[in-house]
This record gives structure tokens, sequence and C-alpha cells, in this order.
């Protein structure tokens, strides 16, 4: 999906909720984590000035420069965030980050729970964490609650555009796995398909390196050596920057719980040996039996991953 370079990004916090996270995620929309006491926003008048007032009134305990502050962000939520704009949302309850487009006007909600001030919001895509470089990691780490992304947005944009196509054999599968698992909402049952069936491809990673490492691993996962193919997924050791990272040497093919372990950085692989590493936190898990176990490798050389981008995965993982 391609987006253009003056589109502005927002990002979005709200405290670790449950409630908030499925709020956002099966209902489609993002919203303002405060604000309740100044009731429906679109009633106040489309000023600055207007909504220190109206906070002021709401709030009488509030010192100037809290007015000053939380004032600002209701106006912006309202009057400057447009439909089209892309909005980043990081959960705190699976620490993944949500990318998804504005689709509409903000509405007032009164029902829902603790969050009535609403926008419509079609999310595009779900990365972890590793998928960003540490600078914009730290930008989306800003204490409000809404903010704007400008200093790193290219790389949110690029999460957004490598989306693979979500094909139909990827939708039924995921549609078996919801009902399995009751991942979905039944009065929303289209919207949770396609957004089930999304992160289940994204997750797996793109289709074309995705299918690279599997031939280059022989359909066997490098760690434990599974052969569901199903459930093997394309992770990347340098974390995805664009095409020029989906390369066979910077990609491992990991069981899907494994991929999400070295995404977190709790399990690694040395870059001398070839061994697995784990953490001291897995230890005394199933994982732990995993530690200074040798992966296995592509029988081709040119295939393996490079040394130099596992030391660096170790490094920033603090793995001993």
């Amino acid at each position: 999906m391609g987006t253009a370079t003056a589109q502005t990004i927002w990002g979005i916090h709200v405290r670790k909720d449950l409630d908030a996270d499925t709020l956002f995620l099966h209902r489609g929309v993002v919203a303002l984590d405060g604000w309740k006491a100044m009731g429906d926003l679109s009633t106040i008048p489309g000023k600055r000035d207007a909504f220190k007032s109206a906070y002021s009134k709401a709030y009488p305990d509030a010192k100037p420069a809290a007015i000053l502050i939380n004032t600002g962000q209701p106006f912006r939520f309202l009057h400057e965030m447009k439909q089209g704009d892309l909005v980043v949302y990081p959960s705190k309850v699976d620490r993944k980050i949500n990318i998804g487009q504005v689709t509409g006007d903000y509405f007032h909600d009164p029902k829902s729970k603790g969050y009535p001030n609403l926008r419509p919001v079609k999310w595009l895509t779900t990365v972890t964490r590793n998928h960003f470089s540490q600078g914009a990691l730290h930008e989306l780490g800003a204490q409000l609650c809404l903010f704007q992304i400008k200093t790193h947005a290219d790389e949110f944009r690029a999460a957004v555009e490598s989306e693979p196509e979500i094909t139909k054999d990827a939708l039924e599968q995921s549609t078996k796995t919801a009902i399995a698992e009751d991942a979905f909402d039944p009065s929303t049952l289209q919207d949770a398909r396609e957004r089930i069936a999304a992160t289940i491809v994204r997750r797996r990673g793109q289709p074309e390196f995705r299918k690279t490492l599997l031939e280059a691993y022989g359909n066997r996962c490098a760690m434990t050596g599974c052969g569901c193919v199903d459930v093997l997924e394309a992770a990347h050791v340098y974390p995805y920057r664009g095409p020029d990272t989906n390369h066979v040497c910077n990609g491992l093919l990991l069981r899907s719980d494994l991929h999400t372990l070295f995404d977190l950085g709790l399990i690694g692989i040395d870059s001398e040996d070839f061994t697995i590493v784990v953490a001291d936190s897995l230890r005394h898990t199933v994982y732990g039996k995993l530690a200074g176990k040798r992966v296995c490798l592509p029988a081709n050389s040119a295939e393996r991953p490079n040394r130099d981008l596992l030391k660096q995965h170790r490094r920033d993982s603090r793995l001993r």
C-alpha cells in the first residue's frame, strides 16, 4: 500500500488496559485516554482558547502548565487529525506496534468504557518493536497521550508499505485458527477475518523472503528441526528496513514461538560456533534445553546467517 510523503503520522498512548486494547483493535478505533469530564469535544468551539476554558471548567484544580499541555491534545485530536492520516498505537498488553489509517471524523460515545472520545481507524499492520530503530522507539515513547511523529516517520511508513498481499488461502486458514481460539467478535466477523489473516501473513514474513528461507533450510526450523511448515516463519536477524534486508543471510527460519523470543532478545545465536544462546529468564523453561545446541544451517554456505549480524543481535539483546 503506498502512502504520500506528506501524510501526517500520529502516535497515541493509553495506560496498560486490556479494555482499551480490545476497544482499539477489535472495534477499529483510537481514543483519548482521559478528558472524560470535558464531555463531547465537538460541542466546544474550534479555538484553542475555547478548549482551555472548557478544560478549566471541567478540571477546576488544574494548574496553568497542565491546562496548556492538556488542552492541546484534545484540540489536535478533533481539529488537526485528518482522515487518511496514519496512527501508531504501541500496545502495552502484548508490546506490539499497530499502525492504522484514520477513516473518519471524531465522534463521542459516552458508553465506551473510559474512552468516550474516538476516531475510526482501519488497522493496516502489526509489527514487533524489533522492526524499528532505537531512535524510532524513543520518539514513540513520548509522554503525551497524543503526539505527532516526525523524525522517524519514514520507518513507520515503510512498515505499512511492506505489507504483503493477503491470499484467499491465508484468509481461510486464519479463520479456522480464529474459530478455534475464539479470536474474533461474531458481530464484526468479516473485519475480524481480514484482521487476523493480515496478522498471520505478516508474521510469517514477506512471501518471497519466507519462500527463500524455506528452501534454504529444507522446510525445517533452524533451532528445533520442526518440519511443520504452517508454523515456520521468516525471521530477520537485523530488523526489517525495506526490501534490501530481505536477504537470505539476514534471515532465519524459525518456529513461531522462537521467532517471538528471538525478536524479544530472549534467545539468540552465537556468531562463532552457531550455538543457541538463551536468556537467564528462560533457563528453567522448556526453551532452556536449547541452550548450547548448534542450529541447523543451510547446506549452501552462501545462504547461512551473517556472523556480524548475529553478533549485533546478541549484543543488542544483551545475551551472555
